[in-house]
C-alpha cells in the first residue's frame, strides 16, 4: 500500500448536498505523515507556488507522485466523473 488509502476512498459514499464532495477518513497513511510534513519546503511569502519552483523532500514528493498517479485519478473519476486535467495545476 502506498501513502493513499484508496480502499477508504472507494468505500466512502459521495455526498451531494449542497454539492458533490467526499470526506475520507484515514486517507493518508499514518506512518507516512511525518515524512510528508518534513518534506514541505520553507515558504516565507504568502501565496501559492508552482511545484517546479520549490524543493520538496522525498516524503512530500512521494505523496505528490501518488496524487498525480493513474490509480487515484481512476478512483476520483469513478466517484465524480471525468475530470479535465488541464484545469488542475500542481501548486503548494
Amino acid at each position: 500500500m502506498g501513502l493513499l488509502n484508496l480502499d477508504a476512498l472507494s468505500a466512502t459514499p459521495l455526498a451531494t448536498d449542497p454539492f458533490e464532495y467526499l470526506i475520507v477518513e484515514r486517507f493518508i497513511d499514518e506512518d507516512g505523515r511525518a515524512a510528508i510534513v518534513r518534506g514541505f519546503p520553507a515558504i516565507k511569502d504568502a501565496g501559492s507556488f508552482p511545484l517546479s519552483e520549490l524543493q520538496v523532500g522525498p516524503g512530500l514528493q512521494a505523496l505528490i507522485d501518488e496524487m498525480n498517479g493513474p490509480a487515484l485519478r481512476r478512483m476520483v473519476e469513478q466517484k465524480f466523473g471525468q475530470i479535465g486535467r488541464a484545469s488542475c495545476r500542481e501548486r503548494v
